[in-house]
C-alpha cells in the first residue's frame, strides 16, 4: 500500500469529480493511496474480492477514460 494523503492532497486529487468525496471515502485514502503497484502487474492484484484499489490519481486516470469512452 502506498501512504496515506491529507485531507488537503485529497481534496486537491478529486477535484476533477463532481461531487464532494463521501467521508468515508476520505478516511480510507487517509488511511492508504491506493495499492503501490498497478493491481494487474501483481501476482495476487485482487486486494478486496476482485477490485483492486487504485490511488486517486489512478482513479482519475480511470474516471476521465471511462467518461470520454462512455459519456
Amino acid at each position: 500500500m502506498q501512504p496515506g494523503l491529507s485531507r488537503e492532497e485529497i481534496a486537491q486529487l478529486s477535484s476533477w469529480f463532481p461531487a464532494e468525496p463521501p467521508a468515508p471515502v476520505v478516511e480510507l485514502y487517509e488511511w492508504a493511496n491506493g495499492q503501490a503497484k498497478d493491481p494487474w502487474d501483481e501476482p495476487s492484484p485482487f486486494l478486496f474480492r476482485d477490485m483492486g484499489f487504485l490511488s486517486l490519481e489512478r482513479a482519475a486516470a480511470e474516471y476521465k477514460n471511462m467518461m470520454s469512452t462512455y459519456g
